[in-house]
């Protein structure tokens, strides 16, 4: 078999498709050499995970931080959809599958962004958490636009990265008194450090001694461990549908 890496961190959709007439180089195109790449290659399989950004940066310093302190939750949820919607996530994604599809036998797996919590995530981490549900569903509804869903197109979900925060259904191992989180903490040490300072009675928090999330980036991207996570979900799912025979 053989492989080829052209992931780049921070790409985002239009980075990936042909540049448009009128608008500069810095707005389409600046990876489109490598999607063109990937498809006269002609692959089996392509996994992708691809969507967030930049919308991520926005919500944690940018526009989309008017957001995240919006007094009420209908007003966060307008506004966080307006921000997700004027990225054209679906269409956009969408159509960098439209190009890999034109590859006969290619089959491609889009994989969900984890859970993360990082460091400069602001207000309520339930937002946090919302937003990336938010960005995710518009990954799912690109894959889902494709006639081939489910047979040439695929989605996987990550596993749980767990916050260490409450609600959750999960007792904090040696710390009762934390009550029930999402289970102990996987983000990264930064996270965990900044969470456990503030850790008292109205906001306890349950550390863990897993690192899933790096800390150089203040706890956005996977560690090594936390990309053998998401890897073993695309594993599983390739098995079960019998991608790579």
């Amino acid at each position: 078999a053989s492989y080829a890496n052209r992931g780049v961190t921070g790409a985002d959709p239009k980075d990936l498709l042909p540049p448009r007439p009128g608008l500069n180089e810095e707005e389409f195109g600046q990876l489109y050499s490598q999607l063109e790449a990937t498809i006269a290659d002609a692959p089996d399989l392509t996994l992708m995970t691809i969507g967030a950004n930049p919308l991520l940066g926005d919500f944690l310093a940018g526009p989309g931080v008017p957001c995240l302190l919006k007094k009420t939750h209908r007003a966060f949820v307008r506004c966080s959809r307006k921000l997700i919607a004027s990225e054209r996530v679906t269409a956009r994604v969408s159509e960098i599958l439209d190009r890999l599809l034109v590859v006969p036998n290619n089959h491609v797996v889009l994989s969900k962004y984890p859970k993360v919590l990082p460091a400069l995530a602001i207000g309520d981490p339930k937002r946090i958490r919302r937003v990336l549900a938010m960005v995710n569903d518009r990954v799912v509804a690109a894959a889902k636009r494709q006639p081939e869903y489910g047979t040439r197109v695929f989605v996987s979900t990550p596993p749980d990265f767990p916050y260490g925060l409450a609600p959750g259904k999960k007792r904090c191992p040696g710390r009762p008194d934390v009550g029930l989180v999402d289970g102990p903490s996987v983000q990264s040490a930064i996270t965990q450090l900044l969470y456990s300072s503030t850790d008292r009675a109205d906001t306890p928090f349950c550390s863990g001694a897993k690192r899933w999330l790096i800390s150089a980036d203040l706890g956005i991207h996977p560690s090594k461990t936390g990309h053998q996570q998401i890897a073993n979900s695309v594993t599983a799912l390739i098995k079960k549908h019998r991608l790579i025979l």
